[in-house]
């Protein structure tokens, strides 16, 4: 009897309604919470409490496939090479990532069937290294993930089903 049950398994993606290929390793949803301390002289420096004020969210995925719709991915601002034309907004350029798991794995009886980000862009500061040669293929992007939803208390990072 197994001492616990785990959602392994791989999972697709698709990056605006397209496949973008292979990746190695997981993709990592990374999510960071913001609160303002709340501290009481009564307390020294010890912090009483937080207030809660929103947070970030990355997604970690590493590409291996060099097609087209991954060198979307990588550079959203123009074609490849180019700098493209600054003063944009993220969220005009920002598109839909889709992660689907892999049916007849566990992860398909265990974990969440899609995991699907309404808002995704290249991350500012990511730094694109992408091999040329004889070598395999491994890009490591990080996506700035943003909340989605009318209403502030319905706004989301991410689904899952």
């Amino acid at each position: 009897m197994p001492i616990t049950t785990f959602g392994l398994g791989p999972y697709t993606g698709t990056h605006n309604g397209n496949d973008f290929g292979l990746c190695e390793g997981p993709k990592l949803i990374e999510t960071t919470p913001h609160g303002q301390e709340i501290r009481a002289d009564i307390t020294g420096d010890s912090i009483v409490d937080i207030v809660y004020r929103g947070g970030d969210v990355l997604l970690l995925i590493t590409f291996k496939s060099w097609i087209a719709e991954t060198r979307n991915i990588f550079w959203p601002w123009g074609a490849m090479g180019a700098m493209g034309l600054c003063g944009r907004l993220g969220t005009d350029e920002a598109h839909q990532i889709v992660l689907t798991v892999v049916p007849n794995t566990p992860a398909a009886a265990n974990a969440f069937a899609t995991i699907t980000f309404p808002k995704c862009i290249i991350a500012p500061e990511t730094s694109i290294v992408t091999p040329h040669g004889t070598v395999e293929q491994n890009v490591p992007i990080a996506f700035r993930v943003f909340p989605t939803g009318s209403l502030p208390a319905s706004q989301a990072w991410y689904t899952t089903t």
